[in-house]
């Protein structure tokens, strides 16, 4: 079964001459299940050593405090899965506690995909490690 794919329509109306700069995150996304959203974050991307996933409460989170600083779901399980650019899986993660912290540095340079999976969403995303 194919996996579904959306697209994001975005129109900006202004009598200004020209129209505001329009800038999407793309480290952030989001899982739906049972009609409560998890916002997953995953920084940094390029990674060095490691990347980290953390699942914010729903809605949006706070710009003002660093990912850190905001309050993980304590509640939330997700898994991680590492593939490397040939789609062969290198780790497999699992966190109850809302955020994981992945080792790239056991890796050599280069692009990755990683595949989030809460419930029976899942998100894929690529990574990139670099020195």
């Amino acid at each position: 079964m194919a996996e579904p794919s959306y697209t994001l329509s975005v129109t900006v109306s202004s009598a200004c001459t020209t129209a505001p700069a329009l800038t999407a995150n793309t480290s952030l996304f989001k899982l739906i299940k049972e009609d409560c959203p998890l916002l997953i974050q995953m920084y940094p991307n390029p990674a060095r050593s490691e990347v980290h996933f953390v699942a914010v409460e729903p809605g949006v989170p706070n710009a003002n405090k660093p990912l850190e600083a905001q309050k993980s779901i304590q509640y939330k399980k997700f898994d991680i899965t590492l593939y490397d650019s040939f789609g062969r899986a290198l780790t497999h993660e699992q966190t109850t506690v809302g955020k994981l912290r992945l080792d790239t540095s056991l890796y050599p340079l280069g692009m990755y995909y990683v595949q989030v999976k809460q419930g029976s969403s899942t998100f894929r995303y690529t990574l990139s490690i670099q020195d």
